[in-house]
């Protein structure tokens, strides 16, 4: 997501990717967000929708990736968690195939508070990415799995 913390009525845009490396067999992939109950959606892209979920299956050929995403408006007050999940498996082993789970909690404020930054904040030197955090946890759950095959040096 590119915002946790947002003000009520903010927009949110929720992304989630799914990437293969260029060494790997073609990648057979589900990615799926779930936002919470309190927040509408406003929007979807690459994605179908039913009961709540927001999902899309790819072929991802080694070195492609692709996105999923969902604009979500906050409705309420509170803490909440967006849940993404991607299920995969390379080329035709289905039986090794992974099933991860992504939270990405978010905070509804009732007003912007005085002196009060809203994410996304720059670092010191200004180079950070809105909604790294969440991408980098799902590149390392994919690189984890990958090492753990011997894919990886």
């Amino acid at each position: 997501g590119e915002k946790t913390s947002v003000v009520l009525g903010e927009d949110i845009l929720l992304k989630l990717s799914a990437v293969n490396l260029i060494t790997k067999p073609t990648m057979h992939v589900q990615v799926i967000i779930i936002p919470p109950s309190g927040m509408s959606v406003t929007s979807s892209a690459f994605a179908k929708s039913g009961a709540g979920q927001y999902t899309t299956t790819y072929e991802l050929e080694p070195g492609t990736g692709k996105d999923i995403e969902v604009a979500i408006r906050s409705n309420q007050v509170g803490d909440f968690d967006v849940n993404g999940r991607i299920i995969y498996y390379f080329g035709d082993d289905r039986d090794d195939a992974e099933d991860h789970t992504l939270t990405l909690p978010i905070t509804v404020r009732a007003e912007a508070e005085a002196g009060f930054t809203p994410t996304p904040t720059a670092t010191e030197d200004g180079m950070k990415t809105p909604g790294f955090d969440f991408m980098y946890a799902l590149c390392m759950v994919l690189f984890i799995w990958y090492y753990r095959r011997g894919g990886i040096l």
